[in-house]
């Protein structure tokens, strides 16, 4: 576990941020597409794990519950073998808090402005929610996760990078750790052992965690000089 990841750069970043302005609901229309619009958080989270994935499927619209369909259904069965259980070990949440759907009725990835307009929904449960560890449930969730960070490493932050990764965060005070979708193994059934093996990891890094990660307190350390005449 490297203390200090996505912490603070080794060179001087001039880019503008990647994040835009707090579009909201307004600006995206898909609770008027959808039975449930703003599917709330799901889940008691008594080991304090918040599980992030990207969109509700139909499913979870019928029933206004977060991954209660043929993808939580998967990692329900995966995290059972482990010992856990996905209702009350977890906080479950979506990227998006409404289920996008193609023009056949179908589910469908979430579009970037869409991502973009829910993002401050689940920073804000976040925020609330306080939690030890926070699961990234596929590549377009660890992007937006990291999406406000200006930090050279974050212009790759493919699944295929940052898998068995364990960071602590500094902004959420948690250890992150980034993983395949559930939909991945639905999509192509061989990937299982994969996602089975990296899902065991990460509950196995728990117990190594030891609460919270720590982060050395820089204004305590930075003596600030003020003068002119030290200049001359």
């Amino acid at each position: 576990m490297n203390k200090g990841f996505f912490d603070i750069p080794t060179e001087d970043i001039t880019r503008p941020p990647k994040i835009s302005p707090i579009l909201g609901c307004d600006f995206c229309g898909l609770d008027k597409q959808v039975k449930s619009p703003r599917i709330p958080v799901f889940g008691e989270g008594k080991m304090g794990i918040y599980l992030l994935g990207e969109a509700p499927g139909g499913t979870e619209d019928e029933e206004n519950r977060q991954f209660c369909g043929q993808t939580g259904s998967l990692l329900s069965k995966d995290l059972s073998a482990l010992g856990y259980n996905l209702d009350q070990d977890f906080y479950l949440d979506n990227a998006l808090g409404c289920r996008p759907t193609s023009k056949s009725g179908s589910n469908r990835p979430p579009e970037p402005k869409e991502l973009q307009c829910c993002e401050s929904r689940w920073r804000q449960n976040v925020k609330e929610l306080r939690p030890i560890i926070i699961m990234l449930m596929g590549e377009k969730i660890i992007k937006t996760f990291f999406s406000d960070r200006n930090h050279p490493i974050t212009e790759d932050l493919s699944v295929g990078r940052f898998r068995r990764t364990c960071i602590p965060d500094v902004k959420t005070r948690a250890w992150v750790f980034p993983l395949y979708h559930p939909s991945w193994v639905v999509r192509n059934p061989d990937t299982h052992v994969v996602f089975f093996r990296d899902l065991e990891w990460a509950m196995n890094q728990m117990f190594k965690s030891q609460g919270r990660p720590e982060f050395p307190d820089w204004a305590q350390q930075v003596e600030i000089i003020l003068g002119f005449d030290l200049l001359m």
